[in-house]
């Protein structure tokens, strides 16, 4: 395996949930605790104080499936 680091994990993630599972990128965001000064104006990062909970909950749920389908499989089954 080539040289990696923990924070390969959240590129992947945030790559992956854009890509492969639509997730709407402020939510991808939100979730990485990033302030997206780049994409954001200024006035909306004051005014919308928004923590999108129920959009993070999907997406970590629609995250979760995409590991346990495409990453474990049933690599485990027998040990549950």
């Amino acid at each position: 395996m080539p040289h990696w680091t923990v924070h390969d994990l959240r590129t992947t993630f945030a790559t992956q949930a854009a890509e492969l599972l639509h997730i709407d990128i402020a939510v991808v965001d939100r979730m990485l605790n990033h302030v997206a000064t780049a994409t954001t104006s200024k006035t909306a990062r004051i005014y919308n104080m928004s923590e999108l909970f129920e959009q993070r909950r999907e997406a970590s749920n629609a995250w979760a499936a995409l590991l346990e389908r495409d990453v474990i499989g049933d690599k485990f089954a027998s040990v549950l």
